[in-house]
């Protein structure tokens, strides 16, 4: 029996030197979760282009097609600008000057054509991105009646996305 007293002792102090869960103190501490959402936007264009004409041309219409990739639930706002040519009106110019040497024209945000797409509030594209957060969005042009020289015209906008 004397070989169980020294066992008993060393488990007793194997138990106490044991760290306990229920010694009665605690800590605390915080972790952070934390996503971050790319909120960035891609914009993608193609032409407006009006085709092949005759020079007494009559009304020519045309649309283009912009493409805005976001991140879900982003507000925008699309904004067209007035071209390199503008002087009262969006103006193709056929590059050599002279009689003829610009065509107006007008870029609108509907397909009746009646409301002009501009880089005003009032006259800018806006919403909010849906879930996969692609936005198509349609360029309605229009070229009015007008005589033109067998020559190209040409006129660049710039389109800003505000985000």
């Amino acid at each position: 029996m004397s070989g169980l007293r020294p066992l008993s002792i060393a488990l007793a102090l194997a138990f106490i030197a044991m760290p306990s869960a229920v010694s009665g103190k605690t800590t605390t501490n915080t972790m952070t979760a934390r996503l971050d959402v790319d909120t960035s936007c891609r914009l993608t264009t193609e032409p407006l282009a009006f085709g092949n004409v005759n020079i007494f041309t009559a009304q020519v219409d045309a649309t283009a097609r912009i493409q805005l990739r976001c991140g879900p639930a982003v507000a925008y706002s699309v904004a067209i600008d007035n071209g390199l040519n503008f002087n009262g009106q969006r103006r193709m110019f056929n590059g050599f000057g002279g009689w003829f040497a610009y065509v107006p024209y007008q870029i609108y945000r509907n397909a009746a054509r009646n409301q002009v797409w501009g880089a005003t509030l009032a006259t800018m594209v806006t919403g909010v991105t849906p879930a996969n957060g692609q936005v198509n969005l349609t360029a309605y042009g229009r070229v009015p009646s007008t005589i033109v020289l067998p020559r190209d015209y040409v006129d660049t906008v710039t389109i800003t996305v505000n985000f």
